[in-house]
């Protein structure tokens, strides 16, 4: 099938996180070359002594590795994948200087999405012109949910570029069916007879941070009022709240979510600032554990009903009501689990999903190489 490059080669570990489904996708057809990012940028920063080893230059560092590798493997390249837009103009460049097709998931309108977070005129002007840019250079553009694609069709732009490829889960990846829960109780250090919520999100984003502060101050308490054998963990890595309460447990990164998953009972998304669909609530979904969500965060899903397959809260009140109820009677778990279960399989499931993306970067690759040929020919 040829070489394809992408941008950046993922380091997390076997996941639903978007990219690295999308690389691990690619991986499987395509002969997949590229530059780890994460591990090079870290390479710069233990050597950091000085101002000059900053970010922006860690990445203009990268961008040259990746334009140097791109040109020489540019006989053999077929098609460009990227992450994000800023990746994205990375991307663009390779492809004017190798003539060959570039892909870019934005995952979400960037645009729209600063738009809701109230930036200023002048960012979202910005942000804008970028988006624009971003859909005039590439050959396609891939998003996760339609409502970042209506978002490029409120703005003007020919959304026949777009394509949704749905935010989706490896049910490989979640199922705990092969781990008892002992088993991983034992793994993490956690006692097996307690009663256990999970949720997980890495707490450097502020948004998570904002859930574990929440969860510290306020869920905990109500939980410990209503009994000594319920407990909450939390998963991913960054800081912890100060004075973490004793029902609390930060078990950091954790490498196979089926672990996190077999440990604990019910699964919990109280996210607040919600701007897409969350990789952590398709994974309780598909999981088969029941699920306490915001609303904020259930919009982002369709086909998710309250009491049918999740449990959906309105504010952080609700959210205590909801999660004590979910705990005071497990006979409501099976049915709320295998139902949203079914949901993940039905809709979300990224075996079938993967399939347009594959179609659609076939059709690209197609394309461009007629162009060519008709080129070489006229």
């Amino acid at each position: 099938m040829g070489k394809l490059l992408f941008i950046p080669i993922p380091e997390a570990s076997p996941s639903n996180e978007r990219t690295y489904a999308i690389w691990s996708a690619l991986d499987q057809r395509y002969d997949v070359i590229g530059i780890r990012r994460k591990a090079y940028f870290g390479k710069l920063t233990e050597k950091a002594s000085t101002f000059y080893y900053t970010l922006i230059f860690a990445f203009l560092v990268y961008s040259l590795r990746v334009l140097v590798l791109g040109i020489r493997q540019r006989k053999d390249l077929v098609a460009i994948v990227c992450e994000d837009v800023w990746y994205g103009f990375l991307g663009i460049l390779l492809s004017r200087i190798t003539r060959r097709p570039v892909v870019c998931d934005v995952r979400e309108n960037l645009y729209r999405t600063y738009q809701i977070d109230r930036h200023s005129p002048l960012m979202l002007a910005i942000w804008l012109a970028l988006e624009k840019l971003t859909w005039y250079c590439c050959s396609l553009i891939t998003t996760g949910s339609d409502f970042h694609k209506r978002a490029y069709s409120s703005q003007g732009i020919d959304t026949s570029k777009v394509l949704t490829i749905p935010l989706s889960v490896d049910l490989n990846l979640v199922s705990d069916d092969a781990i008892e829960k002992a088993t991983a109780c034992k793994e993490l250090g956690l006692d097996p007879r307690k009663r256990r919520l999970l949720c997980v999100g890495d707490r450097r984003y502020f948004p998570n941070w904002e859930v574990a502060v929440w969860i510290n101050q306020e869920l905990a308490p109500a939980l410990s009022d209503l009994s000594d054998s319920i407990e909450i963990i939390f998963g991913s890595g960054g800081q912890q709240p100060p004075n973490v309460a004793r029902n609390v447990k930060f078990v950091g990164n954790v490498r196979h979510f089926s672990t996190l998953s077999s440990a604990a009972d019910i699964g919990i998304v109280p996210n607040w600032t919600v701007n897409g669909v969350l990789t952590r609530l398709l994974d309780f979904l598909g999981s088969g554990k029941p699920v306490v969500v915001t609303k904020q965060a259930a919009r982002w899903v369709p086909g998710l009903l309250d009491g049918v397959n999740v449990l959906i809260c309105q504010d952080q009140e609700d959210f205590k009501k909801k999660t004590i109820s979910a705990l005071q009677n497990p006979e409501m778990w099976d049915h709320l689990g295998q139902n949203a279960r079914r949901l993940i399989e039905q809709n979300y499931n990224w075996n079938r999903v993967k399939q347009s993306f594959y179609r659609a970067l076939e059709d690209v690759v197609c394309d461009t190489q007629l162009k060519l040929k008709r080129e070489h020919c006229s």
